[in-house]
């Protein structure tokens, strides 16, 4: 899949946002802005809780530069990853803990290619 900025914007206004996860108290900031949606363009989140659908529309908002994004990414990651996978792994098996820890950090001489993020 490849990844191209758009160029059909709806405003010039460029917004920052900041996305947080459980397991790390740093947000991730991004520039987005307002797209001109196309159809087949995807505007609502749906989620299941206690067994009972829900959905919420969002507005047609875009990341405005992907090499932009591409390095907050990394950054985000080669700085934050490291509390993901120490926040997931179960401490009290002892072999998924040593070779996580070990590919943890392997990982942090390694390079994380944004586009594999994002590829279906």
């Amino acid at each position: 899949m490849e990844l191209n900025d758009i160029d059909n914007w709806n405003s010039p206004e460029v917004k920052t946002i900041q996305i947080t996860y459980d397991y790390s108290d740093r947000p991730l900031t991004l520039q987005v802005r307002q797209f001109k949606p196309h159809e087949g363009d995807m505007l609502h989140r749906s989620w299941k809780h206690d067994g009972v659908k829900k959905s919420v529309l969002l507005p047609p908002y875009a990341i405005a530069s992907f090499e932009a994004a591409e390095k907050i990414y990394k950054d985000y990651i080669n700085q934050e990853g490291d509390k993901f996978f120490y926040s997931t792994i179960d401490g009290n098996n002892k072999l998924l803990w040593e070779t996580m820890s070990a590919a943890i950090k392997a990982s942090n001489h390694a390079m994380v290619c944004f586009s594999y993020l994002f590829r279906q």
